[in-house]
């Protein structure tokens, strides 16, 4: 393989990305590529806010602020600033090399989707400038979309824990409206993608099937590109 190599998943809420990424991690470290898993967790959005005192990122940040602003009610700027910060640790990883393969189960694909939430996603001119980015376009990367029926995701985030996930404080009518534009912006975000940045490998798997296939599928998917 020709490392660095950044894979990152999207896909509705229950989907199994996290699921799916940290099987993934243990079959590519098992034929000797070095990986690291991001998972989003608190000290992530902490460390969101010192792109403020970054100017090379300002830019970015006035991209996102723009695109948020087609979405009522989404000028939240700790979510905007997390979108950044994954650009941010792409363009490292990229340039420090710590590992082979970065994993990430919800990355810039996933903000996208999730700032948006209950809204429809803007048209494509606001999303091609939002994601013209270096690691789209002139680096390796496998877009991994995990695919599930909304019916499934709906009775996968009924009963996991409650932990602080905004579709799991909504009401079930809500959540199935919600789960529905989700849908709906993941198949025009895919091919979106697929149209505009031909050079990244999106991977389509089904989520609803055993584990041990999908992963199957991306690893035969990064061999194969490689």
């Amino acid at each position: 393989m020709n490392f660095p190599i950044i894979i990152e998943f999207f896909g509705l809420p229950g989907a199994g990305k996290t699921t799916i990424a940290k099987a993934l991690q243990q079959k590519l470290e098992k034929v000797g590529a070095s990986t690291m898993c991001y998972y989003q967790r608190c000290g992530f959005y902490r460390n969101a806010y010192s792109l403020l005192f970054a100017p090379n990122y300002w830019k970015k940040i006035a991209v996102v602020w723009a695109y948020a602003s087609l979405l009522p009610g989404c000028h939240n700027v700790l979510r905007i600033l997390s979108m950044i910060n994954y650009f941010r640790m792409y363009r490292h990883f990229i340039t420090d090399k710590p590992k082979d393969i970065l994993l990430v189960d919800q990355g810039i694909i996933q903000s996208i989707i999730s700032l948006a939430h209950t809204e429809k996603l803007p048209d494509l001119n606001h999303l091609n400038k939002l994601l013209e980015s270096e690691w789209l376009s002139d680096h390796q990367c496998f877009i991994v979309n995990c695919n599930l029926k909304k019916e499934t995701a709906f009775d996968r985030i009924g009963a996991r824990p409650t932990n602080g996930c905004r579709m799991e404080k909504m009401t079930e009518s809500d959540r199935m409206q919600a789960l529905d534009v989700q849908a709906a912006n993941i198949i025009y975000l895919s091919g979106f993608l697929k149209r505009v940045f031909p050079s990244t490998c999106l991977i389509d798997v089904n989520t609803e099937e055993p584990v041990e296939d999908s992963v199957n599928k991306i690893f035969s998917h990064i061999t194969d590109f490689n």
